[in-house]
């Protein structure tokens, strides 16, 4: 009797066949496409995160800075909560609105100082105009040469107003460059947050 010769199985069903690539439906697939895609935007992502990282340190730093010199107080420092994910420019509106005021107020101020008889009392009020201005905002070294120039108003003291407001430009003009560089900080960092 004739040996049944032992049927092979068929070369697709070895145990040792090469897997088929997988479908686009498939898990694998997708894992495949998301690396091959997005793999670069992933790694921009992250280096924008770094940055934001480390220019809200340096922002960190330089509020400091400035509170250390005295030119801004707590309540400067209170303001940097209302900074939110949907106020994130809160800050940067509040000191550009400051500064625009004030240049302003220093016009109307030395508009009122050349006249040849000086009203006290429109001077007076500019002066706690600018005053109430300056402490909301927390400028604690414009604010006490503001609080010098509001003396001299009450004294009607035309020299004492002209020194009082020469200290208190000279104050503003240093916060000024300070906030410049704060606002360039908070610039970039909102740039690279919208970027996520």
């Amino acid at each position: 009797m004739a040996k049944t010769q032992e049927q092979q199985p068929h070369p697709n069903t070895w145990n040792n066949s090469k897997p088929p690539f997988p479908s686009l439906s498939s898990p694998s697939i997708h894992s495949f496409l998301y690396l091959l895609f997005f793999s670069s935007f992933s790694h921009q992502k992250m280096a924008n995160i770094n940055n934001i990282a480390a220019l809200k340190l340096q922002l960190y730093n330089h509020i400091r800075s400035m509170h250390d010199e005295g030119l801004v107080n707590q309540q400067f420092l209170q303001l940097q909560v209302l900074r939110q994910p949907f106020r994130c420019d809160i800050i940067l509106r509040l000191v550009t609105t400051y500064c625009n005021s004030c240049k302003d107020l220093f016009s109307s101020l030395s508009h009122q100082l050349d006249q040849e008889r000086v009203n006290y009392e429109r001077l007076n009020d500019l002066a706690l105009d600018f005053y109430a201005r300056t402490s909301s905002i927390g400028a604690e070294g414009v604010r006490r040469a503001c609080a010098s120039l509001i003396e001299a108003c009450e004294r009607k003291d035309k020299n004492g107003c002209s020194l009082a407001l020469y200290w208190t430009k000279n104050r503003f003009s240093y916060l000024r460059g300070r906030f410049e560089t704060l606002v360039k900080m908070e610039r970039n960092i909102i740039y690279l947050e919208n970027m996520l």
